[in-house]
């Protein structure tokens, strides 16, 4: 830990954004590991937001938490959803979410996390949502690939979710809050169907099974008012492997005006017995 705040001191860090975590597979194989990366890897970058003074850390959470869809009547889940995680890894990433509430409580240091459904795009190389990705790249070399799953899923391009973070760290909320990014529920077989289109010589070798996903199709949370990368552009980059060089600063800036993060979703939803404090009480109660 002095290591790695020694290390963030010389770099100057004045904002934090933590992504890194095992997925499913390896906390299944070693739920210690998981937990020590997972869990006490996430309480490690609240308490080095704590030394360094940073007032506000962003986490990627995952829909994953809310747990098998024929648990709940609605395809798209809404604030009220409970949680029934499932594995290793969807528990971890519940109880991050608790544990920034208690940061916020008694160190006053916010935190803003992103629950992503299937993020797609480059640099996506592993667990089951990738493998619309990993599609598109073997359609891109000419391979034959075929996605172990179907049906309608929530897709969110890298970019996206990457402006989605960079958004977070940039606001001025207060409190632990909890946002669902937006995207549009496709099948995959519309996917596969786009990506034959983009790349003709792959007609017919990318294919995927009828069985969908066990997780909710799509989670709570409003649209962005203004989307970054359009639908068809984002599958071409995908596929072509190659990012694209026009960088539009102003689109950044458009996510990161103070409140836009808001438009993106709910903050986790109450449950029985939760104790809530609002900001405005909290600072009041430490005046006292």
């Amino acid at each position: 830990m002095d290591g790695l705040e020694a290390a963030s001191r010389e770099r100057a860090v004045t904002a934090i954004v933590h992504l890194a975590a095992l997925q499913v597979p390896f906390c299944a194989a070693d739920p210690l590991a998981g937990a020590r990366v997972n869990v006490v890897g996430t309480v490690a970058i609240f308490e080095l937001a704590r030394r360094l003074g940073i007032r506000r850390v962003t986490c990627a959470s995952s829909a994953a938490i809310y747990g098998p869809k024929t648990d709940y009547p609605h395809a798209t889940l809404r604030a009220e959803a409970f949680f029934r995680p499932t594995t290793h890894y969807d528990v971890f990433k519940d109880a991050n979410e608790q544990d920034a509430g208690i940061w916020w409580e008694t160190q006053g240091i916010a935190s803003i996390g992103l629950r992503p459904h299937s993020v797609y795009g480059p640099g996506r190389d592993q667990v089951i949502t990738s493998k619309p990705t990993v599609a598109m790249i073997a359609a891109a070399a000419g391979r034959p690939y075929r996605v172990n799953f179907g049906g309608r899923s929530q897709f969110q391009f890298v970019d996206d979710a990457a402006r989605a973070c960079l958004a977070a760290a940039r606001s001025l909320s207060h409190g632990a809050a909890v946002y669902s990014p937006p995207g549009p529920r496709v099948g995959v077989d519309q996917v596969i169907e786009t990506t034959g289109r983009l790349q003709p010589a792959s007609e017919g070798a990318i294919t995927c099974d009828d069985v969908p996903l066990p997780s909710p199709r799509r989670s709570t949370g409003a649209r962005s008012r203004r989307p970054s990368v359009r639908r068809r552009e984002r599958r071409s980059r995908t596929v072509s492997g190659r990012r694209s060089r026009r960088t539009d600063a102003r689109s950044v800036g458009s996510c990161t005006r103070r409140g836009s993060i808001g438009s993106w979703g709910r903050r986790r939803q109450r449950r029985p017995g939760d104790r809530v404090v609002s900001p405005r009480r909290l600072a009041d109660s430490r005046r006292q």
